[in-house]
């Protein structure tokens, strides 16, 4: 038995590597899975047990990242292409997470009731020389 002679540059082939297909997998994997886990996911996490910001708004970016990675794995599924509805409103959590923590952070800044603020709070004031 003789097995099918395939050229391996054939340009039909499922297997090519071009540089679209590498922008699309980068474009993929970037913003789908990182921002998931790095803004959403990390970030919250540290927001949330730190108390810099209020729980809510850390919960938010728990919830945002987690419905970013759900996005990412529904696209890599192809149940749906990147840019349709679904995928939308699957990643407006994230987006308003991340839009949140940046406008509160610039107006008000952080908490200055957040246990790590009042730890620093304490060793600054202790490190200062008492004026005798």
């Amino acid at each position: 038995m003789r097995w099918p002679q395939v050229e391996p540059t054939r340009l039909d082939s499922p297997y090519r590597v071009t540089p679209w297909s590498i922008h699309d997998l980068a474009f993929q994997w970037g913003p789908g899975l990182v921002a998931g886990i790095g803004n959403g996911l990390i970030l919250g996490y540290l927001m949330y047990r730190s108390a810099l910001v209020p729980p809510r708004m850390a919960l938010l970016g728990l919830i945002g990242g987690t419905l970013l990675i759900v996005n990412f794995v529904l696209i890599l599924c192809n149940v749906y292409d990147n840019g349709d509805p679904p995928s939308g409103l699957l990643t407006l959590p994230e987006a308003a997470w991340e839009l949140a923590l940046g406008v509160y952070c610039a107006w008000k800044g952080f908490r200055p009731e957040s246990p790590i603020a009042r730890d620093s709070a304490r060793v600054r004031n202790a490190a200062e020389p008492a004026i005798a």
